[in-house]
Formats: C-alpha cells, sequence, structure tokens
C-alpha cells in the first residue's frame, strides 16, 4: 500500500489595500487553471491521498481577527483499501516562502508540525491580526505543505505496493506566441520489489481544478495508461528444501518443506508433492497424505509432514523413497519449477531376533553345517523355510549366542488378497497360525502374539468395509478374523485404494511378562497384504451435439465436450480426446477427412478432471483442436472423435466412447463476370464470360465436391433503356460449371444477349443483367463481379429537315403549310417538332399572324405537317414579303437523331395592287 502526499498545496495570501470584501475564498486568481490529475489504480496497486481540504485561503482586509482552519486529512483511498492501513506513519506539516514579518500579519499561526496519521484529521489554525499601525505594506503569501517523514516506514514493497504516486501538477504558463506551453511530470514512479506479478497497468487522468473554467480536456486524450513491466531480480526457483533427509523409524514423522528462492509471489500458489517408492514402501513404511501444500502469498516457504510407520519388524537397515514436484497450480511461468526428487532415508532400530520374509539369510539344510558355518547359500528367509520342509537360518542381526536357529514361518492363510468392485458383500476369513516349521523346531503356538494392521493410519474404513479387524493383542495361534466389504458405494469416487497389511509378532517384553521365543528358533513372519478398491466407479464421455459449443468450421478452433462424472470424486484423473479417421457409411452429401485436408491424426487433447475444496467438482471439460482450412471445395466431411481415460477406477460411457463429428466446409468458389462491360451494334450477339476469383481446388481426386453435382449458375435482366423483344432477346441458360486439369473451374462462355437490327432511331441503349448462385451452396457470386452491362450500338441515324427550302403563297390564300420530313429511319415515339418563325420584310402581325407551330411527328412515319396563317389586309405593300421559319427543337430529345436548323423562307405575293 502506497500512501501519496499530494503537493495540493494551501496557499495563504494577505492583501491589505483589497475592496471591502468580507469572506473566505477558495479560489484565487492565478493566471492559469491548476489542474488535479486522479491516478486509477488497476492492477494490485493501492493509494491513499493525504492533503489539505482547501487548495487556497485569501484574506482580505475586513478578516481582520479572523480565525481560519486547514484541515489536513484523507482525500483519496482506493477501493477497499482501508486507512487503518497507514496507521503509524509519520506526517511533516511545514511552512514554506514564509516571509520575515509574518507577525504583522497573523496574530498566531504554526509554523511546522509533525504529527502521525492516527491524528488525522489535523486543524491547522490561523487567526489574522487586526493591524499594526502600519498602512500600505505589500501583500504576502505563503504555503504549507505535507510531506512523509523520512523516518517512516511504510509497509514494504512487494506486499500491495507497486508505484510511487506524485499528485503535484505545474501551472500552466504562456509562451511566446501567446499559446500555452507544454507541462512535464512525473506523477508515477515504479518501485522495484521483489514479487513476481506480471505486467501492470496504471491509468492517469486529467481532471478540472480549480480556476479551470477556460480549460477543456479532449475525452480521447484524457487518459493515459502506463504499463509496468515485470523484472524478476534473478532467476527464481520453486523447490523440496533439500535433496535428502534420514529419519529413524520410531521418530514418527518427518518435516518437509517447499521452498522458493529468489523473488517471492504476489498470490498464493497450490503445490502438488509426489512420493515414488523404493525400498521403502507406501503405506508400511511410510504415508504421506498432506500431499498438497499451499505457499502463501508475500511467503517463501511451505511445509507439511509424513509419518515413518514404527513397526516391530526386522528390515533392512536403511530403506528410501523420494519425493518430486509434480505441479504447480495455478500454472506460473515467471519461476522455474525444479522437480528434481529429494530422497528420504529410513534407519531401521527394531530389536532383531525375528525375520520378516524378504531379508537374505545363509541358509542351512542341518543344525551342524548351521553351527559349523559350512555348506550355506544365500535365499531370501521364506525361501530358506520352505526347502525341504524346512531349514536352518544364520544371520548377523541374531544374538551372538544364537546364530543359528530351525525355521518357523508364521502368518496368514493367504497372503495376497485383491477387493474390487464385483466383490461387494462379500465376506473375507483369515487365519494367522504357523505356517511351515523346521521338523524338531520347538513350538510357538503359546507365544504371546499381536495381530496389527500396517499403516495404523489410514483413510475412512468404513468406505471400504462394513465389517472391520484392526487387529488384536495378547493373542495365541492359531487366530481367526474376518472383514467384509461394502455392498454399495458411498457416491464419492477415486477415493485412496485401501491398501494394507496385517502382520502377526510375537511379544517379548520380558517386563511385561512375554515368554521368549525358544532357543534354536528363528521366526519368520509372512504378512497378509490387502488391497481393496473405492466401490464408486465413475462414468465419463463425449458430449453430443450442443448449442452450448459453437459449430465445428474449417479455419477455425473445434471444441469438444467431455462429460464429467456425475458425482463427487476425490482424486485427479485425465482423459484424452484423439482424432480418428472414419470408415463407417455416409450420406450422399458427405465424405471422410481424407489425406488432402491437413488433418493431422496423431493429433491429441488431454484435460484433467480435478475435484475441488468447495464440495463440488468439475461436470463438464472442454478441449480444443484447430480444425484445418485446406482451401478445397468439398462437401461436409466426417470424421471421429474417441476418448480414453488413464485410470482403471473411470469407466468410460460405451455409448460415448466415440462421436461422429461433421464438419463444415468454409471454402467456396467465388465467381463473376470477366468484363462487366460489353458494347454491341444492333444485330450483334453479345458473348459473356464467367471466371473463377481466387484459388480454390475441387475435384474428386483431391478429395473434393463431385463435379456433377455442380448446378449452373442462373441469369436474371434487371433493367435497361433497350426493351425486351423489340430490342434484343435473352437466353437466360448458362452451361455448368467443370474442372481443369489443375482442379480450377474452366471459364464459362455463354451468349445471353441477341439484338435485333430496326430501323428505329432510339440511340445507345442498355441492358443490365446478373448472375446468381445455384443450388448447390458451393458457388458464391462475388458482389462487385456479379453486374454486366451491355451497351447496344444503334447505327440508325436520322436527319430531320424541312421539307423545303421556300415557300410562295398569295396572301388572300390565308395560310401556308409548313412540313419537316425524316430521313433515315424512323421514330419509336412521338415526336413533338416545334418550327419557329422570325421576321424579315414580312412582320409579324402585320403580315403573318402565326408565331410557331407544334406539329408531331408520329413513331413510324416520316412526314408531319401544320400551317402558318398570312394576313390578308388591304394595304397596298411590296409585290413581295418574307419571313423565315426554322426547326428549333424536338421533344422527346433523341441522341441518334440529327435536326437540321437551316432556315426556309416564305414568301407572301401582295395582291392588292
Amino acid at each position: 500500500m502506497e500512501s501519496a502526499f499530494p503537493l495540493l498545496t494551501a496557499v495563504i495570501e494577505l492583501v491589505e489595500d483589497m475592496p471591502d470584501i468580507l469572506h473566505l475564498q477558495e479560489y484565487g486568481s492565478q493566471p492559469c487553471a491548476v489542474l488535479y490529475v486522479l491516478v486509477s489504480l488497476l492492477a494490485g496497486c493501492f493509494a491513499t491521498i493525504i492533503g489539505f481540504d482547501h487548495s487556497l485561503l485569501h484574506f482580505v482586509l475586513r478578516d481582520a481577527g479572523r480565525v481560519a482552519s486547514l484541515t489536513a486529512d484523507e482525500l483519496y483511498r482506493s477501493p477497499g483499501v482501508a486507512l487503518l492501513s497507514i496507521k503509524n506513519v509519520s506526517i511533516n506539516i511545514e511552512t514554506r516562502s514564509l516571509p520575515n514579518n509574518i507577525d504583522d500579519y497573523f496574530v498566531s499561526f504554526i509554523k511546522q508540525a509533525t504529527i502521525n496519521s492516527t491524528e488525522l484529521p489535523y486543524a491547522v489554525q490561523l487567526e489574522v491580526t487586526r493591524g499594526n499601525g502600519i498602512a500600505l505594506q505589500p501583500s504576502i503569501s505563503f504555503s504549507y505543505v505535507m510531506s512523509l517523514n523520512p523516518n517512516s516506514r511504510l509497509p514494504p514493497a512487494g506486499q500491495g505496493a507497486d508505484v510511487k504516486l506524485n499528485y503535484s501538477f505545474p501551472e500552466f504558463s504562456y509562451n511566446s506566441n501567446n499559446k500555452l506551453n507544454d507541462i512535464t511530470f512525473y506523477p508515477v514512479t515504479s518501485l522495484v520489489d521483489n514479487v513476481i506479478e506480471g505486467n501492470e497497468l496504471i491509468q492517469v487522468v486529467l481532471l478540472p481544478g480549480p480556476n479551470s473554467a477556460n480549460i477543456q480536456f479532449i475525452p480521447a486524450l484524457q487518459t493515459a495508461t502506463i504499463t509496468i513491466f515485470d523484472k524478476t531480480n534473478s532467476p527464481t526457483t520453486l523447490s523440496i528444501e533439500r535433496r535428502s533427509y534420514s529419519v529413524i523409524e520410531s521418530e514418527g514423522s518427518l518435516e518437509i518443506c517447499v521452498v522458493l528462492t529468489g523473488d517471492i509471489l504476489s498470490s498464493s500458489v497450490n503445490i502438488s508433492v509426489l512420493d515414488s517408492q523404493g525400498t521403502a514402501k507406501r503405506n508400511s513404511d511410510y504415508t504421506f497424505n498432506s500431499n498438497t501444500l499451499t505457499l502463501p502469498a508475500f511467503e517463501n516457504k511451505s511445509c507439511t509432514s509424513l509419518y515413518i510407520i514404527n513397526d516391530n519388524l526386522w528390515e533392512p537397515s536403511y530403506e528410501s523413497f523420494t519425493l518430486s514436484i509434480s505441479r504447480v497450480t495455478p500454472e506460473n511461468s515467471n519461476f522455474i519449477l525444479d522437480n528434481t526428487p529429494s530422497t528420504i532415508q529410513i534407519q531401521d532400530d527394531d530389536i532383531k531376533q525375528q525375520l520378516t520374509e524378504d531379508v537374505i539369510v545363509q541358509c542351512y539344510t542341518s543344525a551342524t553345517n548351521c553351527n559349523s558355518n559350512t555348506n550355506g547359500v544365500s535365499l531370501a528367509a521364506i525361501d530358506c523355510c520352505n526347502r525341504t520342509g524346512g531349514g536352518y537360518i544364520s544371520h548377523s542381526s541374531l544374538a551372538a549366542a544364537q546364530q543359528c536357529g530351525a525355521c518357523v514361518v508364521v502368518g496368514f492363510d493367504q497372503t495376497r488378497v485383491h477387493i474390487g468392485p464385483s466383490d461387494a458383500g462379500r465376506r473375507y476369513s483369515f487365519t494367522a497360525d504357523v505356517l511351515l516349521s523346521t521338523p524338531g523346531a520347538p513350538d510357538v503356538t503359546g507365544l504371546d502374539y499381536t495381530i496389527s494392521r500396517e499403516p495404523v493410519t489410514l483413510v475412512d474404513v468404513a468406505d471400504y468395509l462394513s465389517s472391520d479387524f484392526s487387529g488384536l493383542t495378547n493373542g495365541f495361534l492359531p487366530e481367526r478374523f474376518r472383514i467384509q466389504y461394502v455392498s454399495q458405494g458411498n457416491d464419492v469416487a477415486l477415493q485412496p485404494t485401501l491398501s494394507f497389511d496385517y502382520w502377526v509378532t510375537a511379544e517379548t517384553d520380558a517386563a511385561a511378562g512375554d515368554p521368549p521365543i525358544p532357543s534354536g528358533v528363528v521366526l519368520v513372519y509372512r504378512c497378509l497384504s490387502i488391497i481393496i478398491d473405492d466401490i464408486d466407479i465413475i462414468t465419463v464421455g463425449l458430449i453430443g451435439s450442443c448449442t452450448c459449443f459453437p459449430p465445428l468450421l474449417e479455419g477455425r478452433d473445434g471444441v469438444v465436450g467431455i462429460a464429467g462424472p456425475a458425482f463427487t470424486y476425490e482424486a485427479p484423473f485425465e482423459v484424452t480426446v484423439s482424432l480418428e479417421r472414419y470408415t463407417g457409411p455416409l450420406s450422399q452429401d458427405e465424405s471422410a477427412v481424407g489425406d488432402f485436408d491437413l488433418f493431422n491424426f496423431t493429433d491429441r487433447r488431454s484435460v484433467v478432471f480435478l475435484p475441488t475444496v468447495y464440495h463440488f467438482n468439475q461436470r463438464v471439460e472442454r478441449v480444443t483442436f484447430f480444425m484445418p482450412q485446406d482451401n478445397i471445395v468439398e462437401l461436409q466431411e466426417v470424421f471421429q472423435l474417441r476418448l480414453s481415460v488413464n485410470d482403471s477406477r473411470v469407466r468410460l460411457d460405451p455409448y460415448q466412447t466415440t462421436r461422429v463429428v461433421r464438419l463444415n466446409n468454409q471454402d467456396v468458389f467465388s465467381v463473376g463476370f470477366r468484363e462487366l462491360q460489353v458494347t454491341i451494334r444492333e444485330g450483334e450477339v453479345a458473348t459473356l464470360f464467367i471466371k473463377q476469383i481466387g484459388n480454390e481446388t475441387s475435384g474428386a481426386v483431391i478429395g473434393g465436391f463431385p463435379e456433377g453435382r455442380l448446378t449452373p449458375v442462373r441469369l436474371r435482366y434487371i433493367f435497361g433503356t433497350a426493351t425486351g423483344g423489340s430490342d434484343f432477346s435473352l437466353n437466360s441458360s448458362i452451361p455448368r460449371f467443370t474442372y481443369s486439369v489443375n482442379n480450377r473451374l474452366n471459364d464459362i462462355t455463354f451468349t445471353p444477349i441477341t439484338s435485333i437490327d430496326d430501323n428505329i432511331i432510339e440511340g445507345n441503349e442498355t441492358i443490365r443483367i446478373i448472375i446468381l448462385r445455384g443450388s448447390d451452396n458451393v458457388v458464391q457470386i462475388l458482389k462487385d463481379r456479379q453486374t454486366a452491362t451491355i451497351t447496344i450500338i444503334d447505327d440508325d441515324i436520322g436527319m430531320l429537315s424541312l421539307e423545303r427550302g421556300t415557300y410562295d403563297v398569295i396572301e388572300n390564300e390565308g395560310s401556308v403549310e409548313i412540313c419537316a420530313v425524316l430521313t433515315g429511319g424512323v421514330l419509336s415515339t412521338d415526336t413533338v417538332i416545334t418550327i419557329q418563325a422570325r421576321d424579315s420584310t414580312a412582320q409579324l402581325w402585320s403580315d403573318y399572324s402565326t408565331r410557331r407551330i407544334r406539329p408531331i411527328l408520329h413513331s413510324s412515319t416520316i412526314k408531319t405537317c401544320d400551317r402558318f396563317n398570312i394576313m390578308n389586309d388591304v394595304i397596298r405593300e411590296p409585290l413581295f414579303e418574307n419571313f423565315t421559319v426554322l426547326i428549333t427543337s424536338v421533344f422527346p430529345e433523341n441522341s441518334g437523331l440529327t435536326v437540321n436548323g437551316s432556315p426556309s423562307f416564305i414568301r407572301i405575293r401582295d395582291d392588292d395592287q
């Protein structure tokens, strides 16, 4: 936790010659606004900000005698951080820029103070003087600042502290061109710690300060993000503390520690320690139940104990096993996991005179040979006793006076029993007795015997046995006892296999009244080993299709679901999902994943189901396979998933061991017009081409989409200025795609448009057509190459002109007919022709009365006429007068029509002579 003391300095101003204003104002008259910086701590960084409740106090004349207070207190605290977290931190409060004549302005004030953070809030009081009889003294200003006492100690870095925060922010100033100067400041100083925490983020936000109304923030530039890269000070290793341990059997336990050398961690981790049997056997020589340790955050050591079984059996002087770190959760790549095994050596300290069956002895066929130490062979004690119905044993552990003795084997009528779920409810009976005795050996059935079960510390036996036998003391041989396996489970699976041994041994404590082993006898003990499996068997299987998983698509990750056990389990187990070829029946729309599909059929994904500490276990797990995209257009492909498990106590659901998976093809052919603009003349045929765009391949030879199932794309006329039937004919059929030798689509050539050569003057016309995909769903049309425009060039060029160049008319005829004629073809629509009159020697309204005429040239005709009216007056005029007429416009306009605008003369003959 970092305590930040921002320089939110309290500035004190006292001005004698100000107007009569009686108030305390918080905001001063600085030339530029002051900004605050708010630091948002995102990644395990905490801050408490201490400062004053005012940033400026301004005293004027009317404040004489007033007492004002500044309060030092907590201004900001990161969420979740308590003020108590900075308890007993020493803070300095002091003045800066204090003038020499300060006493002329204040009756009393605090010049400096040192406080403890527990004293917050802390009041700094100032009493303004009532005057000293000296006028027009200069205004003064000084500052109070707070700082951390150098002798104070915050919580050490590495326990939540990542940065030191500086909230001081310079004021803006103007440069020579009257703009604001840039401000450089250092709000964050990262701390070098020895904590492995990964990279962390800090966000710095600019906020308005006092008198900042004339400053606005650009939202996109208001926040800065600072990344602190975690740098370890030295290589960090997690390992077992020692490479070897030694313990005497009777000590009973041994502490094992896991240590972190180098840096420390910012969060706790769980460490699993695995034991591997050597000459020392689990549950016979030692037990190790607490094999998961938790290393707390900011600590470098965690310990547990393993238990040494103190039996009274003769064993080798030294037996050993190893421990190693098997895994760490959560995983952390920032330190080195040293899983080098550590060796634990157990020293046997039992009284010798009794041997276990596997001890190597010198074996003799007679007591004479035994005592004379001739003809002996090295054998296991039990093998020696089995020779010719008995033998004589010599061993260094026997007392000096008893260096050789006759074999007497004491044990049980069974030696190995494995009880599993199929034995539900079964009873087992056992007898402890003398199994073998060398002829002539003394009787030992009357000794004081103990039947013990080792290890003594077990899991809950009630989960395995409905009738139990834990042992007895002071027994005689033969001795019978029973156990019974449970008939039904407890709904807790994968409990540790219960493995233990029964031993029968003679007690030889003379002080307790135990009879001694007869002279000349060596007792060889044979144990009964029992293994009992958990009766609860769990079942796992592959989850079928589920909307909770995305569909399998080429080029994407495919998620495979695994249904875990339906009830609680106590041990982790691993399942593996593998990819297999599919060889079963296929529909006509499917094909099996083949050699061209880039599949790796050796690929496997494993996941470990872990029991949790929160009283529920994993029920569903997922593994992910990348589905390769092969760039081959193909049918839906089929392959198979297979589930396997590494634990014999976990069954696979026979109906969910394999799963047939259908992979949707993401590859399609992209096609479009080769040319988007095609030009033809009337009477010609438009030839178009459709081509593949892209590098996809297909065909049966590479396991792709069958050529025979490709369906033709469709053609559709959408619009244009040309009219179907009169300007062109449309052929909508398009050939089917075929494959080339390189397994790509061949280009398609087709002639959808045949233009009609007519004698109609209509100008150039267009036809727009599009192609649409067929029904096979493997050919898509690219939008930017879906539409083609065919332009038909009209070669019918017409000339519209007045029929004659000169018209003669006698005044008393009253009108003259003017005709417009079309040559070179006909028009397809009625056309209005405007013929305009213009004065010459004949004047409108004096000699003629029609300004213009608009005759209609009907479609498919070549001539149209109308009349200009001539005025018949009785005025004697020149014999001939004239005016002109000309075609000025046509409607509608036609680009194929040329209008002759040359004027024609109308000559009027006067008949008033």
